[in-house]
């Protein structure tokens, strides 16, 4: 493997880090890892860069902790974990809440539906 991606790969290696670039599609953030990158055959930072955005180095000692990748002068630079590593906070309207809503509104519909149906008939 060579070239700038190639020498992550290797180095991701002897640290304990995964380097993965982030990206926004559609409102949503995907993120591809070294191995993604080369099997696209994309070989340098600055292509990686024009296409993806950033790139994050996070350590692999479950406290994923992050550094943006600063490549004027090749440093990793502390920065907040970004939103896609987040556990996302559940609120009122969480998954669970919001499917117990929405049962008991059909519920009460199909009821009504089957009361009005029930009126008309008879």
């Amino acid at each position: 493997m060579g070239g700038e991606i190639g020498k992550m790969a290797e180095a991701e290696k002897q640290a304990n880090i995964i380097i993965v670039a982030a990206y926004k599609n559609g409102g949503k953030v995907y993120y591809k890892d070294v191995k993604h990158l080369i099997t696209e055959n994309i070989d340098s930072v600055n292509s990686v860069l024009k296409r993806y955005g950033k790139l994050y180095a996070l350590l692999t000692d479950g406290s994923w902790n992050s550094f943006e990748i600063d490549y004027s002068g090749m440093k990793l630079r502390r920065e907040k974990i970004p939103d896609i590593f987040k556990k996302k906070k559940r609120g009122f309207w969480s998954y669970t809440w919001r499917g117990i809503f929405i049962g008991v509104s059909v519920y009460f519909v199909i009821q009504l539906i089957l009361w009005i149906a029930g009126r008309i008939g008879s």
